[in-house]
């Protein structure tokens, strides 16, 4: 950047000269100061279109922000949004500041955030509109990959992100907390160091399965730091997420030491399955095979939970082909009757076997399963299609 003063005493002239190529003359706006060689902060402009920012702060070493690419005037179901590619905007009439993550503008336009889906070629926005978070109210990971400081990066770190929860953990609708550690092996800290500790508020889209938490104090940069945005993608299961890796492979603490955890899927942070209760007592039909012949029975399962035990009855023709009790286990959506006493071979009433019956809990609340077990009564044998029909809660 050269400053050149006429002799004669008239107004500076500004040139910017790239490495090997040639200098473009540049009108300075300056914010504060009036020398570039002294402490001062400027956009400069040719053709009339901001290229770059120009901050000295006085050490001799100048700092150039160029332009954004998000650059422009979008065109979307409201007015016209205009970014400055240096993080100011105008809507309609209506100025304000905006930061940029992943195609996701966060605007803040007096006391009011809005976030803005950009496409930068076709120039358009669609805002997105806040729905409510029926995801799980924590979400960890307990192998971070990241690094302190100049150490190794290896996967020991931990990430924490709670969701209507303030920073003290006290009840918070709208708020997360983010609690972000990496591990050092400098003899200090207990062998922690907070990389993030902060909270901000939240918005999710469900179309897009993407939560913006802003205004989160942490690290800009390696060296520096300040209050900014996360955004995170979110499975469609509600069951975990990551950081956005759209703009950045690593998100910094605020110790402006270096240390960073990894963005992206190697650092998917989780949350258990909810718990799902089961009813205690379910009927259904499924048919059985009737000399060739389908016919439907009368099921009852019912369950309790203080002894982990499950009682399965089938009767059909006046006879009880099924009455047993065995023990049961419940993971996720699934209920399995374990070591339930069938009869597996077709018109052998005598031969017996061991099978786990399994159950899948539908969305409904029905126990559904693809299972034929065999039953017997009267000196025969009968097979039980439970694929035939659904156990249903008894209310």
């Amino acid at each position: 950047m050269i400053q050149a003063m006429p002799t004669d005493g008239g107004n500076a002239r500004y040139y910017f000269i790239e490495y090997g190529g040639a200098p473009i003359e540049v009108a300075m706006e300056y914010v504060t100061g009036s020398n570039i060689g002294e402490s001062s902060s400027a956009f400069a402009s040719a053709n009339g279109e901001k290229l770059f920012k120009y901050d000295n702060n006085g050490d001799g070493n100048p700092v150039f922000t160029f332009r954004g690419s998000e650059y422009g005037t979008y065109t979307g179901s409201g007015n016209a949004l205009a970014l400055d590619g240096f993080g100011g905007l105008t809507l309609g009439q209506t100025t304000g500041k905006y930061t940029i993550s992943g195609g996701l503008v966060t605007a803040t336009i007096g006391s009011e955030t809005r976030i803005f889906v950009i496409n930068k070629e076709a120039k358009t926005y669609t805002e997105m509109t806040a729905d409510t978070w029926d995801g799980q109210p924590q979400y960890t990971k307990e192998d971070a990959v990241g690094a302190y400081a100049a150490e190794n990066q290896a996967s020991e770190s931990s990430m924490s992100i709670d969701f209507d929860k303030n920073f003290a953990g006290n009840d918070a609708p709208g708020t997360a907390s983010v609690r972000f550690k990496v591990k050092r092996h400098d003899g200090f800290g207990n062998g922690w160091s907070d990389l993030i500790a902060s909270s901000g508020s939240y918005i999710y889209n469900a179309a897009s399965k993407t939560i913006v938490i802003t205004n989160v104090y942490m690290g800009t940069s390696a060296t520096a730091s300040g209050r900014r945005n996360i955004v995170l993608k979110v499975s469609d299961d509600l069951l975990s997420m990551w950081i956005d890796d759209t703009d950045e492979d690593r998100v910094y603490g605020t110790g402006r030491d270096g240390s960073y955890l990894l963005t992206g899927t190697t650092n998917t942070l989780t949350a258990p399955a909810p718990a799902i209760e089961l009813a205690a007592k379910y009927t259904g039909k499924p048919n059985m095979s009737a000399f060739g012949n389908p016919s439907p029975t009368d099921a009852t399962l019912t369950f309790d939970p203080a002894t982990m035990k499950a009682h399965l009855t089938v009767n059909a023709m006046g006879a009880t082909l099924v009455d047993q009790e065995v023990t049961y286990t419940l993971e996720g959506n699934e209920v399995t009757l374990v070591d339930l006493t069938h009869y597996p071979n077709e018109m052998d009433p005598y031969t017996t076997a061991k099978v786990n019956l399994v159950f899948t809990i539908d969305d409904d609340g029905n126990l559904s399963s693809a299972q034929t077990i065999g039953g017997a009564a009267m000196g025969m044998q009968f097979p039980v299609d439970f694929s035939s029909d659904t156990m249903k809660p008894v209310q």
